[in-house]
């Protein structure tokens, strides 16, 4: 049970004391969006085909080439819409 002091920071009104929240970061660390970045920004002309599939190659080379908006555009599209894209790394499923 936390400490009384930081009850009031850490748990949402409402909610059993003794209750746990669990976050997960599934980017790069249980899936993998590289294949879905890459597609989708071959896709819509943002990077050309030769560019790595590889996320922060996409991400480096759309701001070395002046298209940080369109970065942040397509970071929302694919970790929204294209989530289901996505690919489960290597012995995450049977984890």
């Amino acid at each position: 049970m936390l400490p009384v002091r930081f009850r009031k920071f850490w748990v949402a009104k409402g909610t059993n004391v003794g209750t746990m929240r669990i976050g997960l970061d599934f980017d790069n660390t249980i899936v993998s969006y590289d294949h879905v970045f890459h597609m989708v920004a071959v896709d819509h002309g943002l990077i050309d085909p030769a560019v790595p599939a590889s996320k922060v190659a996409i991400r480096d080379h759309m701001r070395r080439t002046g298209n940080e908006d369109a970065w942040t555009e397509l970071q929302g599209y694919v970790y929204g819409k294209r989530m289901a894209d996505a690919s489960a790394f290597p012995g995450v499923v049977e984890f």
